[in-house]
């Protein structure tokens, strides 16, 4: 049986709590009825939490297994270890004092799977919690987290999530020098574009041990204060945009063998890439970043690029199922979910869209549900035309319009369709339906037509051959 869920927990000098910790943590993979995994990181622990480790890995063989460090690494370290060991397809992290209740995982599994999120977090209930120094510092802190980064998170550091393996792969892919990193993570969800849900749970007293926190709390304190600044670098100021490639190339480096740019040829492009926005205002923002990630994705070994397009298949169409209501109810008439596609070869288990389906359906139920009713003003005005025979294709969330630009300009649009055996990339997701695809010798030809009584057509293409949509 295939593994759902690996749990990842740092330990650090928790000798008496790991043993409790494992046997609470198997029993919630037997009521819940799936396959799962307790992943124990030794942190450099000075007591007998290595030997511990060792032997619930020996009793328990399989279900728990023990990764160590040498030395204290912290605890963003700790979850990059256990993720990287991972087997599940999904991933939990939580703590080892059992101030966390492992019992929870139960209820934030199901809603991460019923709700179709990326992530889910549990947020610290107060009940029952002691008002102590470190409650109002980390309420303070949460504060300024939501205040800098524009969220409104009840417990915004808090560190017991559940997701996707390759979601917490990419969370963990910063690239700051953090004192504790771990206080980010939703400002990393946030920053990335993931979709995520907190849930009220339990915190409990440690009843076991010392946290490391006890007598350092002022001091951890102010080296939160020191890691903000690099936080907002890393995810206000310097992360604009969300592409799966761009990150997917972090975890899997590529050397870039392109043959350089003549500098006139160099002095060419910029010039042409510092104007793209102005004259091509409808295709999308930080073109030239989408261009070179894309270009970076041909040195892809095979292997890895499919995983690249696995992996952008599955936010596809986690993407659609949340969203748009057409595909989120074919889904249920076959009674799949989005887990049950994990890469190309579930592709024949998606539903197709057929110029008889096509013809009856509403326009508007193609369209995202959270976009403004003037898109779906515009379906029904022009409807969907075109015949699609193929599987209806969609497209990555990515906010390419604002909406007042839509009112403005949305009744100049014909919304289009595509009448060959090519992949359609009519308005499932975010960008409306303004693309024709036609297969040319460089690649796939997209253009964008605007028609209007009072201007005649205009049209912006794009050539892109390498790499994956």
């Amino acid at each position: 049986m295939a593994l759902e869920l690996s749990v990842v927990v740092p330990c650090f000098n928790e000798e008496f709590n790991v043993e409790e910790l494992a046997r609470r943590v198997l029993g919630i993979f037997d009521v819940g009825g799936f396959a799962g995994e307790l992943i124990l990181v030794d942190d450099g622990s000075a007591d007998g939490t290595r030997a511990a480790i060792e032997a619930l890995a020996t009793r328990f063989p399989g279900l728990v297994v023990g990764q160590f460090h040498t030395q204290n690494a912290g605890i963003a370290a700790a979850w990059r270890t256990g993720t990287a060991a991972a087997r599940g397809r999904l991933v939990s992290i939580i703590d080892a004092d059992l101030q966390y209740q492992p019992e929870d995982l139960l209820r934030m599994r199901r809603e991460l799977i019923e709700h179709t999120l990326d992530i889910v977090q549990g947020w610290r209930s107060p009940v029952g919690r002691k008002k102590e120094t470190r409650y109002y510092l980390s309420r303070g802190l949460n504060s300024l987290l939501n205040a800098t980064f524009g969220m409104h998170l009840r417990d915004n550091k808090s560190g017991f999530v559940v997701c996707a393996k390759e979601v917490m792969e990419d969370l963990l892919t910063y690239k700051g020098s953090y004192h504790y990193w771990q206080s980010f993570i939703m400002v990393a969800a946030h920053a990335k574009g993931y979709s995520y849900k907190e849930i009220e749970i339990l915190f409990e007293n440690r009843r076991q041990g010392q946290s490391f926190l006890e007598k350092t709390a002022y001091r951890a304190v102010a080296r939160s204060f020191v890691d903000l600044p690099k936080a907002v670098w890393e995810y206000r100021v310097r992360q604009r945009y969300h592409d799966s490639a761009e990150q997917f190339l972090r975890r899997n480096p590529v050397v870039d063998r392109t043959t350089p740019r003549t500098p006139a040829r160099d002095l060419h492009w910029k010039a042409y890439m510092g104007t793209f926005e102005r004259t091509h205002w409808l295709l999308t923002r930080d073109v030239e970043r989408y261009y070179e990630t894309l270009r970076k994705t041909q040195w892809l070994a095979p292997a890895a690029m499919r995983d690249l397009q696995d992996e952008k298949l599955r936010r596809l169409v986690r993407h659609a199922y949340r969203n748009v209501p057409y595909y989120r109810g074919r889904m249920q008439e076959l009674k799949l979910r989005p887990e049950d596609i994990r890469g190309q070869a579930d592709l024949p288990k998606l539903p197709f869209l057929i110029i008889g389906g096509l013809l009856l359906m509403n326009g508007a139920r193609f369209i995202r549900n959270d976009l403004s009713l003037v898109v779906a003003e515009l379906l029904e005005e022009h409807g969907l035309s075109g015949i699609l025979r193929t599987p209806f294709a969609i497209s990555e969330a990515r906010p390419v319009m604002r909406l007042a630009e839509i009112a403005e300009h949305g009744r100049g649009f014909k919304i289009r369709g595509y009448t060959q055996d090519h992949i359609s990339l009519t308005g499932i997701a975010p960008r409306l339906a303004r693309h024709q695809v036609q297969p040319t010798s460089a690649g796939l030809r997209i253009s964008l037509v605007r028609t209007s009584a009072a201007s005649p057509t205009w049209r912006g293409t794009r050539r892109r051959r390498y790499g994956s949509w």
